[in-house]
């Protein structure tokens, strides 16, 4: 099982275990715990982008992630609003 299905897994069973003291299931909150769990992505999906910023001028190695991060980020910001 991949880092975010397992982080998807566990914000629902924990969404869903705090509504189980409630009179009813609320299916958005799960979908939005969901959602928000994913909103770091992870590694693989940061290679799997194709993208890097820009490169490092003192090593010529190219940077981590950040701008991509960032733009994932804001997809899944949007989507929660």
């Amino acid at each position: 099982m991949t880092d975010m299905i397992e982080r998807v897994e566990r914000a629902m069973t924990t969404e869903w275990a705090r509504q189980m003291e409630g009179p009813r299931v609320d299916m958005e909150a799960i979908a939005r715990a969901a959602i928000l769990a994913m909103r770091e992505p992870t590694d693989e999906m940061l290679r799997a982008s194709g993208l890097f910023d820009w490169f490092d001028a003192s090593t010529f190695a190219p940077k981590k992630y950040d701008g991509v991060r960032a733009i994932y980020q804001a997809m899944v910001d949007a989507v929660l609003e």
